[in-house]
């Protein structure tokens, strides 16, 4: 079983949420939140609190589907950190000047898998990720390798 926690619109930028998203992808539900408890940074409590509500979700959706389904063993499949709209706003400068200022915000989505996920991972049959910079890597390499 598969759950889903979306938070948006968070008054963080995207680049300092994707630091402590890395810290826990892929981990389990208590190992990430444990570390989430004892990391020092802004992102933390809001994801954490993002990965309890993914939590309660799957809670909420076993219910509904009538299973049996324990918390402790769900992983953390896939947790993405996508850029918001972004505040602009202008600082005075001597002489005249203003510098903009660039207030960022972000859209922070958990997916929480079961043990069926985990399952998947340790027997390869998950489905590969592909990496977008490999294959802009390749097209730029063609492009190089036909005009010499």
């Amino acid at each position: 079983m598969e759950s889903r926690a979306k938070l948006r619109y968070t008054r963080i930028s995207p680049r300092k949420a994707a630091r402590v998203a890395t810290l826990v992808r892929g981990r389990p539900v208590n190992q990430a939140l444990s570390l989430l408890d004892v990391t020092t940074r802004r992102a933390a409590p809001i994801v954490a609190k993002l990965i309890r509500s993914a939590m309660a979700n799957a809670v909420e959706k076993a219910k509904l589907e009538k299973v049996e389904v324990d918390v402790d063993e769900f992983v953390i499949t896939s947790i993405m950190v996508d850029g918001g709209p972004t505040l602009k706003r202008w600082m005075p400068r001597a002489m005249g000047r203003a510098t903009p200022i660039l207030k960022r915000s972000s859209h922070i989505t958990v997916t929480l898998g079961g043990p069926e996920a985990v399952r998947a991972r340790e027997e390869g049959t998950a489905r590969p990720r592909r990496s977008r910079r490999g294959l802009l890597g390749r097209a730029r390499a063609k492009r190089t390798r036909s005009k010499g």
